[in-house]
């Protein structure tokens, strides 16, 4: 949603994405009087899916309508500004941060890194069409709805025969791992697929050639020609960051490839702040990417952003 009132070219705060992070930043920021430029590329992660869980109060919620009612909720606060374009170019130090936003220049005295991260989806024919849909890649986002279901998992790496065992404990009888591509020879691969056909799992080896079928109604389809109804598939692709500005800026990143960010949400780099999915505290046993910790992490930044902007007037 653009702002079409002028852009700014000095602020408080520069927030780069426009998802549950960045806007609750934005709405905190806002009520504290910051001058707040919010800049976003207009592809949020969730884009295809039309459900959103796990949010108080707004559980199976349209992300696009928490997106509006944000939006809305910010549009109170005429220092803030948000606008629908990718910001190319960062740079700078604590409180003199340059960014380059289309043919504009902005200046910023803090910066907010909630660009989230993107899927990258495998070319498999009909994946992409059903992304979001009928294919899935959190369980505890969309586990209840599968309740009971016939469930696919496509495997991609090792670590995802444990879901297809969690998906089999929490949510349905008949779930079917699909594994063309992993090792069954290594060691902690070939243990949990001899866990996962213990607990009643259908382990399927062959090569995956596609999804079909109508919506609701999913089909994996087979190189050898054979095909299996399904009503729900899972399946976690690689997830990298949405853009190169932390890595521009120096930012360390942990192992996995989000910016490391302290207690605070702030970054290695004085004066920027990471929040949402791209970010992620060291010493977290795994990254919590939902939108209700989205929204959590936004609002954290943006207190420890105010109290820097606020000790260093």
């Amino acid at each position: 949603m653009t702002d079409h009132h002028p852009v700014p070219t000095d602020v408080d705060a520069l927030i780069v994405g426009g998802g549950p992070a960045g806007l609750t930043a934005a709405l905190v920021l806002g009520r504290q009087q910051r001058r707040v430029l919010l800049a976003d590329s207009g592809h949020p992660r969730n884009e295809h899916a039309s459900r959103m869980h796990m949010y108080l109060g707004r559980d199976g919620t349209d992300p696009a309508r928490l997106r509006r009612d944000a939006h809305a909720e910010i549009a109170v606060h005429p220092a803030v500004r948000c606008v629908d374009v990718e910001v190319s170019r960062l740079e700078g130090t604590a409180g003199d941060f340059t960014a380059e936003l289309g043919d504009r220049s902005v200046r910023a005295r803090t910066v907010l890194l909630a660009g989230g991260v993107r899927d990258e989806l495998t070319p498999l024919p009909g994946l992409a069409e059903r992304w979001g849909r009928d294919v899935h890649h959190c369980a505890y986002c969309h586990g209840f709805e599968t309740l009971g279901r016939r469930i696919g998992v496509l495997a991609r790496i090792p670590v995802d025969v444990v879901l297809a065992r969690y998906v089999r404990d929490r949510f349905g009888s008949h779930v079917t791992l699909y594994t063309a591509g992993l090792d069954a020879e290594d060691e902690f691969t070939a243990e949990a697929l001899s866990a996962a056909r213990g607990e009643g799992i259908a382990v399927d080896a062959r090569e995956v050639s596609g999804l079909g079928g109508a919506p609701g109604s999913p089909r994996v389809e087979f190189a050898d020609g054979g095909a299996e109804e399904l009503e729900a598939i899972y399946h976690r692709p690689a997830a990298v960051q949405s853009n190169d500005l932390a890595a521009g800026l120096g930012c360390t990143m942990t192992a996995d490839g989000l910016i490391e960010v302290g207690p605070d949400s702030a970054t290695s780099v004085e004066g920027v702040y990471a929040a949402g999915d791209a970010a992620r505290m060291a010493a977290a046993p795994a990254p919590m990417q939902f939108v209700a910790s989205a929204v959590a992490d936004g609002q954290r930044a943006a207190v420890w952003m105010e109290q820097q902007l606020f000790t260093r007037s």
